[in-house]
């Protein structure tokens, strides 16, 4: 008895659905893979991640870009607005209005479903504080909106921020983005930071 041998090859899913495209227009990718689901044993083979077998991609959204895009993904988004020191009094003021007319690319509802959820962390207001029992730190980044649905609001608080003339940290604006994700994303959202 038991004289078959122990070894097993894996068992593959069957394909996943294709990805959401890469990019809105002028070619992304999109891809789909197959996952395991029975493991080898002993000596048994398996196609690695990124064999034929497993995964495919393609080319997708080819056409041409016009200028009118909107992003309709469901995504909670956290824009990260740098009013650091380095960035100069006229430097911030184009980053701010860039910040501000990009909120307008972006649609909260589509055809009545919920899309993009957005957020402002604004950055570069860093100064050194000291810790009781020594050491410095640095004030964290202002949570100037949290996550809404309301661009309009969004895009009024960006317009209504002022330079900060502070240290260029951006960890200062990724564990404040952390932290409005954490208290506001949507689990079945994708999370993003933009900086």
């Amino acid at each position: 008895c038991n004289t078959g041998s122990c070894d097993r090859d894996c068992k593959l899913s069957g394909w996943s659905p294709w990805a959401p495209c890469s990019m809105a227009c002028s070619g992304g990718i999109t891809t789909r893979f197959k996952s395991v689901i029975v493991p080898i044993r002993g000596q048994g083979k398996c196609p690695k991640k990124k064999s034929r077998r497993r995964f495919q991609n393609k080319k997708c959204n080819k056409q041409d870009c016009v200028g009118d895009e909107i992003c309709i993904a469901k995504q909670d988004l956290i824009i990260a607005l740098d009013a650091s020191g380095s960035l100069k009094v006229d430097g911030y003021e184009i980053v701010k209005n860039f910040a501000a007319n990009l909120t307008k690319r972006y649609k909260s509802k589509y055809f009545g479903s919920p899309a993009i959820k957005m957020g402002v962390a604004l950055f570069g207001n860093g100064h050194l504080i000291p810790l009781p029992g020594g050491g410095t730190s640095i004030t964290a980044a202002i949570n100037l909106q949290k996550l809404t649905f309301d661009l309009k609001e969004v895009r009024d608080k960006i317009k209504a921020t002022t330079w900060q003339r502070g240290f260029t940290n951006m960890a200062q604006a990724f564990a404040t983005a952390d932290t409005m994700l954490g208290q506001g994303g949507r689990p079945e959202a994708q999370s993003a930071v933009m900086v």
